[in-house]
């Protein structure tokens, strides 16, 4: 490790969660409209819409649901990716398709989340968002939290 020098602080660089305690609401199904600011599910599926490049991949049905953690301050990292058959079977998908999806969410969405809340619980919390994108042979047909 390096020495840290006198009047320097050990912040941490890039995304950091709040807390060591991570919240998965429990309304999942609603947790994405709920905890980003309004119209943020519609900006995301616009923007997947459009700048999604289909890969022409026929065996590339199903589901990728790509998750991220939301810190207490409103900003995502952790972008991860779970793809699923169209039988909800864990399966591989084309890198292409994944990687691409993964990028324009690290882009466009790695700020401007509400922090998380729980009503008993003061302070803003950190919390899991979810967007399941359904594709078809490549091309995507519909996104959904």
């Amino acid at each position: 490790g390096e020495t840290l020098l006198p009047g320097k602080d050990c912040a941490a660089i890039g995304f950091q969660l709040c807390s060591s305690c991570l919240h998965v609401p429990y309304e999942q199904a609603d947790a994405f409209d709920k905890k980003g600011p309004p119209g943020r599910f519609y900006a995301v599926r616009q923007r997947l819409l459009a700048d999604y490049k289909p890969v022409n991949v026929p065996a590339q049905t199903g589901i990728v649901q790509v998750r991220c953690l939301v810190n207490c301050e409103g900003q995502a990292g952790q972008f991860t990716a779970i793809t699923y058959s169209s039988n909800y079977q864990q399966t591989q998908f084309d890198g292409r398709i994944v990687n691409q999806l993964l990028t324009i969410m690290r882009t466009y969405f790695a700020t401007g989340w509400k922090p998380g809340r729980i009503q008993k619980i003061d302070r803003p919390l950190d919390y899991q968002a979810t967007v399941n994108i359904r594709l078809v042979a490549g091309v995507i047909t519909d996104v959904y939290p």
